[in-house]
């Protein structure tokens, strides 16, 4: 742990001498709350509730655990993602079954009279189309970059720096 903290002050001391000024922001995602079903091949339904983080500044859509929240986020300026940089409610439902899907092992019986046991996978696919889904707002921390080059935006989750013009405004 001692590593960790040690290697952010590292780093937050290395960015704020290379660049002209740093601030910290906040970048909107979404969290969405999920009640759906799996479906085995069989077409047995399991009952389930997934929690998906929305990043739009990364492109990417991932399980969120509610462990990540930060209950009392502290009050900063709020970097607005455009319009077009959010999924559609189809292509939402799309992605969601490749994330949500498992496989689970299923024992075959052995044959008698012999001592093998077979295991299979089974994959149980996510049904998107019954899946009743909560957009909730949420943000991401990261800082605003002030350089000779410009303005950019340092995404605390992947390191990566986008753009200024990703956003609505400043």
């Amino acid at each position: 742990m001692l590593r960790l903290v040690f290697y952010r002050q590292v780093s937050f001391l290395l960015l704020y001498t290379v660049f002209r000024s740093l601030h910290r922001i906040l970048l909107q995602s979404r969290i969405w709350n999920i009640n759906g079903a799996l479906v085995s091949p069989d077409g047995e339904r399991e009952e389930g509730n997934w929690s998906v983080l929305e990043d739009p500044w990364a492109n990417r859509l991932e399980a969120h655990d509610s462990d990540q929240v930060l209950n009392n986020p502290p009050n900063l300026r709020l970097i607005v993602a455009k319009e077009n940089k959010w999924l559609t409610d189809a292509d939402l439902r799309v992605m969601l079954v490749g994330i949500l899907e498992s496989r689970r092992q299923k024992q075959e019986e052995a044959i008698e009279g012999s001592s093998i046991r077979s295991t299979m996978l089974e994959r149980w696919s996510f049904d998107s189309d019954g899946a009743i889904l909560e957009e909730i707002p949420s943000a991401i921390p990261g800082w605003l970059l002030d350089h000779e080059g410009g303005m950019e935006l340092l995404h605390s989750r992947n390191g990566r720096t986008y753009e200024i013009n990703s956003s609505e405004g400043p």
